[in-house]
C-alpha cells in the first residue's frame, strides 16, 4: 500500500483494522496506519465509486477557498488486511479516500458551542462551500417540505488549546446528491438553494467574509480545477467527457455564486436581479 496523493499526511501502510461497523452509507473504516489512525472510505462501499470522487473534489475545494479540513490522502488498498463489511461483502482492491483521525466532538446543535469556535469565519465559508458544491448532507431545506439536518457532519476539533476548530468534511453527497455524476450536472449551475445553513449559523454569518469568499470564487481558473481532477483515480469511474463537464460546472457555478451568493443568503439587499454572465445556448 502506498500513498497516491496527499495533503501533508502520508501514510504508507494499514497496520490493522480498528473498527468497521460505522453507521454511514459509505462504509468508512477506522484503520491504524504507520502515520496515526484514519477513516478510510474504500471501493466497494454501498454507494459506489463516484462518491469517493465527490469526497476528494469537495475536500480539495474546501482547501482551495481557505477552510480548515482534516489531513487527507488518496490511499491505495492492496486487499490486506482484509476488510469485510457487516453485510458480508469485502472492500475492493484499489484507491480509496482517507482522512486522519482527530480528537474532537460533534456539534450539539447549540449556539453556545458555536461560540467556542476560534475559526468562526469558517462558518460563513462553509455555507458558501456547501452551496457551491450543492452538498445536501449537512443542512438542506427544500421548499419547506423536506429538511435534512445532520449534526454528525459538523465536526469541532479540540486539538487546539485556544478553542474548538470547525473542520470541513464529508462531501460524498455533494454535486449530485449521492447519484452518479453525468453530463447532466451542468443543468444545476444556477441552483439557488442555500446549502449548509443551519438556523443557528445565521448569528455567525459575516458579510465581509462572504464577500471575500465570493471574490475568491470569481478568481478561480480552469487550470486550478483541472489539477484537482487529474488526481482522480481511474477506478473511481469518472469518464473523461464527464470530467470535462464537471470542471465546467464547478467553474460556472463559482462564477454564478461569486455574483449572487450574498443576495441569495440575504446579506445583500434585493435591489438587483440575479446575474449570470456565461453564454447559454
Amino acid at each position: 500500500m502506498n500513498k497516491k496523493n496527499s495533503n501533508l499526511w502520508r501514510p504508507t501502510i494499514i497496520k490493522q483494522i480498528e473498527r468497521i461497523n460505522i453507521e454511514s452509507s459509505t462504509n468508512p473504516v477506522l484503520v491504524v496506519t504507520d502515520e496515526d489512525e484514519g477513516y478510510f472510505k474504500v471501493l466497494g462501499n454501498r454507494e459506489g465509486p463516484h462518491v469517493l470522487a465527490c469526497e476528494y473534489v469537495g475536500t480539495s475545494l474546501a482547501k482551495l477557498i481557505g477552510l480548515a479540513t482534516f489531513e487527507y490522502c488518496i490511499f491505495h488498498f492492496s486487499g490486506q488486511p482484509e476488510i469485510t463489511f457487516p453485510n458480508g461483502s469485502n472492500a475492493q482492491i484499489g484507491n480509496g479516500f482517507m482522512t486522519k483521525k482527530e480528537s474532537g466532538e460533534i456539534w450539539d446543535g447549540s449556539e453556545k458551542m458555536l461560540a467556542k469556535i476560534i475559526n468562526k469565519d469558517d462558518i460563513t465559508k462553509l455555507v458558501c462551500l456547501d452551496t457551491w458544491v450543492r452538498n445536501k448532507d449537512r443542512y438542506y431545506l427544500q421548499t419547506n417540505e423536506y429538511i435534512n439536518c445532520n449534526l454528525d457532519n459538523v465536526f469541532l476539533s479540540n486539538e487546539s488549546k485556544n478553542g474548538l476548530i470547525l473542520k470541513a468534511f464529508d462531501f460524498t453527497h455533494a454535486f449530485v446528491h449521492g447519484r452518479d455524476i453525468t453530463k447532466n450536472i451542468i443543468q444545476d449551475v444556477k441552483d439557488n438553494t442555500i446549502y449548509g445553513l443551519f438556523p443557528e449559523f445565521n448569528k455567525f454569518l459575516k458579510e465581509d467574509v462572504a464577500r471575500k469568499t465570493c471574490e475568491k470564487l470569481g478568481k478561480i481558473n480552469k487550470n486550478c480545477i483541472e489539477e484537482i481532477m487529474t488526481n482522480i483515480p481511474r477506478e473511481w469511474e469518472i469518464e473523461s467527457y464527464v470530467r470535462e463537464v464537471w470542471i465546467d460546472f464547478i467553474l460556472q457555478r463559482a462564477k454564478y455564486l461569486s455574483e449572487n451568493f450574498l443576495l441569495l443568503i440575504g446579506l445583500e439587499k434585493k435591489t438587483k436581479q440575479l446575474k449570470f454572465d456565461f453564454n447559454e445556448e
